[in-house]
This record gives structure tokens, C-alpha cells and sequence, in this order.
């Protein structure tokens, strides 16, 4: 059990300095571990199952690292692997922060459906899944409208009357959305 849990927390956290190989390599190392029967108590003690929250980075590490496809198969299994554990907080991580892979793919529609599934399975997580509906709405709102959940203190360099406190990832995806043409401060701020 604490050599999963071990790796669980390399594969995270190799994943959150930007090392997304060996956040994949500790990912593939709980996989190869991981019993469903021997191991189901550990979401009990842990929140998430560890099948699914090493799944949710290696899908988001392969996206990363330009495995487009493999990226959506390790996310569907992560999320196959949530429905059947059917733990509130593991299907809450599951269907909001595991979500974000529809958000970098520009699929608001994908991104929506998790929400709504995590939504009906576990209230746990609200902050979250207000979260993950303002990542799925900023392809169709100017950034002014975007929920107060997915804002906060302004980048270095960005006119904060012109995009006040928006985070880094709504920066650039108001870019991938919009164009530079359409919010040039924007483009300025994050070129530096």
C-alpha cells in the first residue's frame, strides 16, 4: 500500500514541476501495483482512488507532452475506473480537475458533461466544479463575465482595469480563443 501511495505522490508532483515523463513513469508504476480488490480501501483513506488519481495526470502529462490521443484514452479510463469505484470525492476529482484535459483541448462541451456528471455523484467539490464551468464558458464569454472562482491577483505587467486578475490559464486560452488581434494588452502581458 505505501509503496502506491508513494509513487502517487512522485507522479503528482513530478507532474506540477513540469516533468511529465517521470510523472508518467511513477503513474505506470501504481498501475502495475494496483489490485482492485486488494487495493479498493485505499480511496477510503486517501479520497481518491489511487487507479484514478494517477490516470487524471498521466492524461494531462501525455496532453503536455503532444500525445493528443493517448491522452483522451487515459482519461477515459480514468473516468471508467471513477464510475465503477463510485467513491463522491474520487468522481468529484475525476469529473472536475480531470476535466481540464477537455479545457486544454479546446472542447468546452466535453469539459461541461464531467462537470455535470461530477456535479450529480458528489457536492464535495463545488469550488471546483464552479471552476472547471468558468474554464468551460471563457470560449464563449469575454473575460469580465468569467466567475470571481477562476480569478485571481493580477499577472505582472497585465492592466488590471483592461483584464483584472485573471489567471494564467484564462490569460492563454483568452488568447487561444480570441486571438492576439482581438486582446493585444493580453498578448503583450504574457510575451513579458
Amino acid at each position: 500500500d505505501l509503496l502506491i501511495v508513494a509513487h502517487s505522490a512522485a507522479c503528482t508532483t513530478y507532474y506540477w514541476r513540469g516533468e511529465f515523463n517521470a510523472s508518467r513513469e511513477h503513474a505506470a508504476r501504481v498501475l502495475a501495483l494496483y489490485n482492485d480488490e486488494k487495493h479498493h480501501h485505499l480511496a477510503d483513506i486517501m479520497n481518491v482512488d489511487p487507479k484514478t488519481y494517477v490516470g487524471l495526470y498521466a492524461s494531462l502529462g501525455s496532453w503536455m507532452l503532444g500525445y493528443a490521443d493517448r491522452a483522451v484514452q487515459e482519461s477515459d479510463a480514468k473516468d471508467v475506473n471513477a464510475r465503477r469505484r463510485n467513491h463522491p470525492f474520487d468522481m468529484g476529482y475525476a469529473f472536475t480537475i480531470g476535466a481540464f484535459l477537455w479545457d486544454f483541448r479546446c472542447e468546452p462541451e466535453r469539459l461541461l458533461a464531467c462537470v455535470e456528471e461530477a456535479e450529480r455523484g458528489a457536492r464535495l467539490l463545488d469550488g471546483r466544479a464552479a471552476l472547471a464551468v468558468g474554464r468551460g464558458h471563457l470560449d464563449q464569454e469575454p473575460a469580465d463575465t468569467c466567475p470571481a472562482s477562476i480569478r485571481h491577483p493580477p499577472l505582472p505587467g497585465l492592466d488590471a482595469r483592461e483584464e483584472p486578475g485573471l489567471e494564467p490559464l484564462g490569460v492563454l486560452r483568452l488568447l487561444a480563443a480570441h486571438g492576439e488581434e482581438r486582446r493585444p494588452h493580453v498578448a503583450r502581458a504574457v510575451a513579458g
